[in-house]
This record gives C-alpha cells, structure tokens and sequence, in this order.
C-alpha cells in the first residue's frame, strides 16, 4: 500500500494511492448460524464417546428435540466452502490553494474486486441429503470508479468562521 503526500509547489499538493490485497479463505468448519439458532440448548451434538450426533440417527436412548433434526456440528464435518479475493485500487488526489481562504480539491479512485467462491455439501450432510450432494463455484468480478471535486471558501471575520463549499460527484 502507498499513500503518499507529494508538495509539488506552494500552492500545488498531489496525493497519489495504491493498494491491493489478496484473501484466501478456506471454512471447513464453521456451523450455519440460521440452525445453531434453530438447535435446542439441551440438544448435545456429540455422544459421550465424542462422536457427533446425526439426528435422524439416533442411537438407542438418545432424544434430539430441534425441530429440524439438524445437528450443524455434524453437517460442519463434511460440508466446506472456500473464497479467494483479489482486490485493488488506486487513487489520484490533488489540491490547489489559490490563496490562504480559496482551494480546490480533486479525488478520483478505481477498484477492481476479483473474487470466486466454492461451496461443497456433501450427501452424507443433512443439508446435502436433500439434493444428493451439491457442488458450486462462483466467480465475481467489480469495477467501481469515484471521482469528487471541491471549491472551498473559508474565511474568518472577528467571532464569525465563514466556510462555502460547492461540489460536484
């Protein structure tokens, strides 16, 4: 990342930016919040030998009373999703002073997002019985460009701060 601030003269200031950022998130085990909510608090989700409980399984003297026979703990140990984001963005600030109460000011930045998602849930998952396991992979990508100019008038006369500003976006 730069972000950098450039005097080019008295009255000329140039602030250029770069920046760029790669994420690659892998979430193997991160349980639906929508059915831990929907899992009753009484509901252990794991038998006294530390298996996780499938709900519509049930070994001989055990009662799961969620509503949806959802254990997310379980679907977590077969169900995974994976994101990888490239993100970058540049930008090119200036400002001219025209005297110690009249400036202008310029802004303009680009961003460019690439990202692609891929979401696995398997058969053996709750979530993934109904459809007999279910693989997809999205690809995204954004462009978005801003651009902001400023006249700014500040002036102060005894008690009174006078400040006009007119912008165009």
């Amino acid at each position: 990342m730069t972000n950098i601030t450039y005097k080019a003269a008295k009255w000329l200031t140039i602030k250029p930016r770069i920046r760029a950022s790669y994420d690659d998130d892998v979430d193997h085990n991160t349980p639906d919040l929508h059915e831990l909510y929907a899992q009753m608090p009484w509901d252990y989700p794991y038998y006294e030998d530390g298996t996780l409980i499938n709900p519509r399984e049930l070994r001989s003297g055990y009662t799961w009373y969620g509503r949806d026979l959802t254990n997310s703990f379980y679907d977590s140990q077969w169900n995974y999703s994976k994101t990888k984001t490239l993100t970058t963005e540049g930008g090119f600030d200036f400002e001219i002073r025209f005297n110690d109460n009249f400036t202008f000011s310029s802004t303009y930045s680009v961003r460019f997002s690439y990202k692609k998602d891929f979401n696995y849930e398997d058969p053996r998952s709750v979530a993934g019985s109904a459809v007999k396991g279910e693989m997809e992979e999205t690809w995204t990508k954004s462009l978005s460009r801003f651009s902001n100019q400023m006249l700014r008038y500040n002036k102060t006369f005894g008690k009174l701060n006078v400040i006009a500003l007119s912008y165009s976006i």
